[in-house]
């Protein structure tokens, strides 16, 4: 399967998979089983991997599996086990639905990570810098008004942290390629508009989070700019950006002490959630107005 001619100007994101030589409404549905086969599998390797990671540390399998039921609150991404079982089993995804792709031949793997023909770097680069400034930066400053860093303890294990810094952007880049790339894609192929991928991805997205009804209305605003992102630039690369420096900041701060992941949102967390995200998607428009910084030279 080829790109056809519309590689040479990028086109509309979501429903771009019908414009593909030999694009079928069905094959998604055969992506869709064998992406759950390959999911479960990896899902299973990782999980075996971990629990053996737990027997041989001495710690008992029981707490471990109770702690990674108990949500946000109990989360532990600082060992090897926890960051494998917390992290790795989401960010197998992508490597489960990049192999069905290649066995269904649905499309070609570059169309999923934008409709200008693949991955760009640069806009990636670039909005990792928006979200530095407009997330982290706020992360951290909430952290120290509130005296989080007088709690500074390191969590992570060398091992653990290793683990983190390895599948902490995979889990994230995951949810972008799950959300708003395959089932994003599918449906503006299937409904021909974008509009109903944008709303029905970011209301999956914020159902598979189990935070709190403050909580999910904040994921609910986090998918939306996500899915805007992708269709303002046409690709993946400004939601994964902003969707890892914030995970990646929460956890880290979190893994030394001066803050503390939780499933229960109060409002005014909510509100920083919503500014920061808003300030995130204007700072791509805005830029890429002036600047031409999301814009194919």
């Amino acid at each position: 399967m080829i790109l056809d001619n519309s590689t040479t100007k990028a086109q509309e994101y979501y429903t771009y998979p019908r414009k593909l030589e030999n694009y079928k409404w069905f094959k998604p549905i055969l992506t869709m089983l064998l992406t759950a086969v390959f999911y479960v599998i990896f899902i299973g390797v990782l999980t075996a991997i971990s629990m053996l990671l737990v027997s041989g540390s001495g710690s008992d399998p029981k707490d471990f599996i109770e702690a990674m039921s108990g949500g946000y609150d109990t989360m532990d991404v600082y060992s090897a086990p926890g960051a494998l079982a917390s992290l790795g089993t989401l960010g197998v995804f992508i490597p489960a639905l990049f192999l069905a792709i290649k066995i269904t031949k649905e499309r070609p793997i570059a169309s999923i990570h934008s409709s200008r023909g693949g991955w760009n770097n640069r806009f990636f680069t670039r909005a990792i810098l928006i979200a530095l400034v407009v997330n982290a930066l706020p992360q951290i400053i909430i952290a120290a008004v509130e005296g989080g860093f007088k709690n500074f303890e390191i969590r992570y294990t060398v091992a653990g942290f290793i683990v983190f810094l390895i599948f902490l952007p995979l889990q994230c880049m995951a949810e972008e390629y799950a959300f708003r790339g395959f089932i994003g894609q599918t449906l503006g192929a299937w409904f021909k508009n974008p509009v109903v991928p944008i709303i029905v991805s970011t209301i999956c997205f914020m159902v598979l989070h189990g935070y709190n009804g403050i909580g999910q209305f904040g994921i609910f605003v986090s998918g939306l700019v996500f899915a805007m992102g992708a269709w303002y630039t046409k690709g993946l690369e400004v939601g994964c950006a902003s969707h890892i420096v914030n995970n990646w900041f929460t956890f880290f701060l979190s893994g030394i002490g001066v803050s503390r992941t939780t499933a229960d949102v109060d409002i005014p967390g909510l509100i920083v959630d919503i500014a920061v995200n808003l300030a995130f998607i204007a700072g791509v428009i805005i830029l890429d107005k002036k600047f031409h910084w999301f814009s194919e030279e």
